[in-house]
């Protein structure tokens, strides 16, 4: 990570809270998991589904018979008893049927569940999203507003620095600027960090960092 410069807070992140969402749809492995089970839930719906209809097969095989107790040769017992066979059925599941439909509810609910774990992966990330941005934003303004207090702070420390220094005002007085001004510079640097900490984490939900 490059070294936090306080020339590097613009304020201007370059894209809405909406744009970092739909990015990270596409990026995040959580939602691309999420959204894999949903769909093989719903592939477990159809195959749930399918046997709750008549199947119809078809059979075909080829055999010989062969003895050693024949004076035949194996080939000419090969070829006088080939024979081949062919069938076809239908199945319908007629006694099976509730147990079938019973598939087809269990994997209703299942697919459900997998809808909900998708939405609610969603739901979360665009509120992660969300937060992450306006706190940064908010992060920013105070970091705005803490500026211009250093900068009070520091003048008034450095006045009361020289009224010490030629005994006009009590250390008291003194201490009192001095602390106002360490407060100040803190609260600066936390900000700043903060704004840095919460555009880090929207370049993250966007693909942007190593994962």
């Amino acid at each position: 990570m490059q070294p936090l410069n306080a020339e590097d807070l613009t304020g201007e992140y370059g894209v809405n809270p909406d744009q970092v969402y739909n990015t990270a749809l596409a990026q995040l492995a959580q939602i691309k998991a999420a959204t894999l089970m949903r769909e093989s839930a719903e592939k477990g719906v159809k195959s749930a589904r399918g046997y709750l209809y008549p199947q119809l097969f078809i059979g075909a095989g080829i055999g010989t018979n062969y003895s050693n107790l024949n004076t035949a040769s194996y080939y000419n017992q090969f070829r006088n008893n080939y024979g081949t066979d062919f069938e076809i059925g239908l199945n319908i599941p007629i006694f099976t049927n509730h147990v079938k439909k019973n598939a087809v509810t269990i994997a209703k609910l299942n697919l459900l569940n997998y809808q909900y774990i998708e939405n609610n992966t969603k739901i979360v990330l665009q509120q992660n999203v969300e937060q992450a941005y306006y706190n940064m934003v908010a992060a920013y303004n105070r970091y705005q507003a803490l500026d211009v207090e250093v900068k009070a702070y520091t003048e008034s420390y450095r006045i009361q620095k020289i009224r010490f220094d030629a005994g006009v005002i009590t250390s008291d007085l003194f201490l009192i600027a001095k602390n106002n001004m360490d407060a100040a510079n803190l609260a600066f640097i936390s900000a700043r960090y903060d704004y840095i900490i919460y555009s880090k984490i929207l370049d993250y939900y966007q693909g942007k960092l190593s994962q």
